[in-house]
């Protein structure tokens, strides 16, 4: 069976990011409440809050959510 491996980040306050595209390693950011999963763009993440996170696409797509409940693209 084959296994996905996923780089991921685990984000306190906030952070740029511009991530290669590379679908066979999907790259997640974490932060206390929401998470971040992309293939290859630009964004940008703000997490000031225990229970808030923002998201600013630049480039590309991101799905964005919490991970018990929704999220989008």
């Amino acid at each position: 069976a084959y296994m996905e491996e996923v780089r991921t980040v685990i984000l306190e306050g906030d952070a740029f990011f511009e991530v290669k595209r590379n679908e066979q390693k999907p790259f997640l950011v974490q932060t206390e409440s929401h998470f971040v999963k992309v293939l290859g763009t630009s964004f940008l993440v703000q997490s000031t809050k225990p229970d808030e996170a923002t998201v600013s696409v630049f480039s590309g797509k991101v799905e964005f959510g919490v991970p018990a409940g929704q999220s989008s693209i």
